[in-house]
């Protein structure tokens, strides 16, 4: 967190990993760079998050890796490199929870949309060198079932 505060970032989504921040961190970094959310806002990313990190606790705790390679390829979500159980589990409970999300309309990535406080981004590219600039909220992002391998 120190890091992040005095590093010069202008906008919380600089941060690698910024969408699986937990609520008191989010808020004291877009404190420093002026995203303050409104407090309607602030609560559903709080709930999103709450309810994300319980799961994505448990799966750490009970799923293997080889199991969790098995949901995210059913899922067409690409291995995590290098790998991170934390952030797998991140994943997995996020598409247990909301679905698994469509490609990205503006770049094409196949898992690429991340998901938090509402707000859909895309952390594909276009042409392989441009970060890709959607943005959308959750509610207009379309969704398909999560698939678990073997039910």
């Amino acid at each position: 967190l120190h890091c992040a505060l005095y590093s010069g970032i202008g906008s919380i989504t600089q941060l690698k990993g910024w969408r699986y921040l937990l609520p008191d961190d989010a808020r004291k970094i877009r404190g420093y760079t002026g995203e303050v959310l409104s407090p309607m806002d602030d609560a559903l990313y709080t709930k999103e998050t709450n309810s994300r990190e319980k799961l994505a606790l448990s799966i750490a705790s009970n799923v293997k890796k080889p199991q969790m390679v098995d949901i995210l390829a059913a899922n067409g979500v690409n291995e995590i490199k290098p790998w991170n159980k934390n952030i797998a589990a991140r994943v997995i409970a996020e598409g247990m929870i909301n679905g698994r999300t469509a490609k990205c309309e503006v770049c094409g990535g196949g898992d690429t949309l991340r998901c938090a406080a509402g707000i859909a981004t895309c952390s594909g590219t276009l042409n392989g060198f441009i970060t890709c600039p959607a943005r959308l909220a959750t509610k207009n992002l379309k969704r398909f079932r999560w698939t678990l391998p073997g039910t």
